[in-house]
């Protein structure tokens, strides 16, 4: 799968592990990969976040009368719920 070059790499945080680099390093030392890779994860976690504002922004500015409303309006309620996990454990 990889070999001690790689992994190596790995750990002085010179190259990013592949997927399932990072699943084998998870099942071997029995640690999440964001625990194992903070850097990476918070980084990818911070891009994933900006991109789903940028989403909701677009969003509720998009036409509420055009074919595609019920989508966007379930988009929303999803994003609504994600953002606020008060509202999902209400519901329950």
């Amino acid at each position: 799968m990889f070999n001690e070059i790689q992994v190596g790499r790995h750990e002085r945080s010179d190259a990013l592990p592949s997927l399932m680099a990072a699943l084998a390093y998870q099942t071997i030392f029995r640690i999440p990969i964001e625990e194992l890779f903070p850097g990476l994860y918070e980084t990818v976690a911070r891009g994933v976040e900006a991109r789903l504002a940028a989403l909701e922004c677009r969003l509720r500015d998009s036409s509420a009368r055009s074919r595609h409303a019920h989508l966007t309006a379930r988009k929303l309620v999803w994003l609504t719920e994600r953002n606020d996990p008060t509202l999902i454990d209400s519901l329950e």
